[in-house]
């Protein structure tokens, strides 16, 4: 599976009309920019034992992640998210949260080609 459905972001810039292409460019900076808050923000919380700020910062970089199409750390942060809410943060929401940080570098590579062409 690709790390974007560029599909997506091709839908917004159609759907932004004259300006879709800038759109676009500025959705994916900021998402560039605030993920790897977010990704901190849970690495963070899970040392903290701080579940309510990791199940939102799953939650936020969830609803990022399909903005821009990156629909496998979508669904990642979707499982980080639901395991935080149904028991907590335990030993399996370690390597998950290391697994969304390598598959973003994935996406953050793909869209930084994706804004350069």
């Amino acid at each position: 599976m690709d790390p974007i459905d560029f599909s997506v972001l091709d839908e917004f810039k159609e759907l932004m009309g004259d300006e879709g292409e800038e759109e676009v460019k500025e959705l994916v900076t900021l998402y560039l920019e605030d993920g790897p808050t977010q990704l901190r923000l849970m690495r963070e919380s899970l040392g903290n034992g701080d579940i309510e700020s990791f199940r939102r910062a799953a939650h936020s970089f969830k609803s990022s992640c399909g903005n821009i199409g990156a629909l496998g750390l979508q669904a990642l942060c979707l499982d980080l998210e639901q395991k935080a809410a149904d028991s907590g943060l335990d030993e399996a929401c370690t390597p998950l949260v290391s697994q969304a940080e390598a598959l973003f570098s994935d996406v953050k590579t793909a869209l930084n080609g994706y804004i350069a062409s």
